[in-house]
């Protein structure tokens, strides 16, 4: 048998037909599926200026957030639906400009819209007397984002004549909103925030500038320098199994 009436016979069997009609539909479900699961994307977000009640831990402060954004799927797609992205949750790591960590482990985020963990139990002249929420404090910060809708997670504050930053999460309430285990000397570092759902993770780098007065108190891009730096330290650290 020659070589061409060999293919000819391969290309002319009905089972081969069949079996590659099934491989095309299994691609193209598997893709449509890969296509629909969630993506977020992040963005330096609102700077919130802080002007509690009389009576509380500060008087005024300022707060940085990180602006996640659940992307549509592209044009001439649309006639499908993406997947929200489900029960997301955050962490920060922090980092000198060089990439080495500023502490040695990460801060569980607060996304900004869940409620605080307090709760009202009175009123005393004329002022809301609020305690801390157990329930609230203990639970994990987490929240569900739907296609093309965003939300925003708290990243770093600080408060009235405050040189140094601090973190921010719910643990912040239980320090009179200064946390002193993420303390931020002034100064300026890297912050690398992860969103994770599903058992899909998205990251993005931004730069801190807290040398700055509070008026001017910022996130801000972080260069691909940046972003190699923390990328290298981080696998350095992957390399000798330390977390």
């Amino acid at each position: 048998m020659t070589l061409s009436a060999f293919f000819y016979t391969i290309f002319d069997n009905r089972a081969f037909d069949v079996v590659l009609g099934a491989a095309i539909a299994i691609f193209f479900a598997i893709f449509i599926e890969w296509l629909r699961k969630p993506k977020l994307v992040q963005s330096i977000g609102d700077i919130t200026d802080i002007r509690p009640a009389a009576g509380g831990p500060i008087t005024e402060g300022r707060s940085l957030h990180v602006r996640v954004f659940a992307k549509p799927l592209p044009w001439g797609t649309r006639w499908m639906l993406r997947s929200p992205a489900l029960q997301c949750r955050g962490e920060i790591s922090f980092h000198h400009l060089d990439g080495q960590h500023l502490f040695d482990r990460s801060m569980p985020a607060r996304w900004a819209s869940t409620p605080e963990p307090v709760q009202t139990v009175g009123v005393q002249n004329g002022t809301p007397v609020a305690v801390l929420d157990p329930h609230k404090l203990l639970t994990p910060s987490r929240i569900d984002i739907a296609t093309d809708e965003e939300e925003s997670i708290d990243t770093v504050v600080r408060f009235d004549n405050d040189i140094d930053g601090y973190g921010w999460n719910n643990d912040a309430y239980r320090y009179g909103w200064r946390n002193p285990a993420w303390r931020i000397p002034a100064g300026r570092y890297l912050i690398r925030v992860t969103v994770t759902s599903g058992g899909q993770s998205w990251n993005d780098i931004f730069r801190l500038i807290n040398d700055v007065p509070r008026a001017d108190f910022r996130l801000g891009p972080a260069t691909s320098d940046d972003k190699k730096n923390v990328q290298r330290y981080l696998r350095l650290k992957a390399s000798k199994g330390i977390r």
